[in-house]
């Protein structure tokens, strides 16, 4: 099965089209699964990191027994 997205980060639209809903329902899906666990957007990207969203589904329907370690901490000091 080949996968759907092309890009790593995707915005709000982008993903609730990867998701299979509409934009009012997909903002009420992800708020509802961020107490949970749900990938927050990347500080830097503004967007949503695919791969971690999908890592995510899949832990939370059984595709993978494990969560992804997660190398997000915080937005980046490029000046320091």
């Amino acid at each position: 099965m080949q996968e759907k997205y092309l890009h790593l980060y995707v915005n709000d639209r982008q993903l609730c089209e990867l998701l299979g809903v509409g934009n009012d329902k997909g903002r009420a899906i992800i708020k509802a699964l961020l107490p949970h666990g749900f990938p927050e957007k990347d500080p830097i990207f503004k967007m949503y990191y695919f791969p971690a969203v999908k890592a995510f589904l899949d832990l939370r329907n059984g595709i993978i027994e494990q969560q992804p370690m997660s190398a997000l901490d915080g937005e980046e000091s490029w000046n320091e």
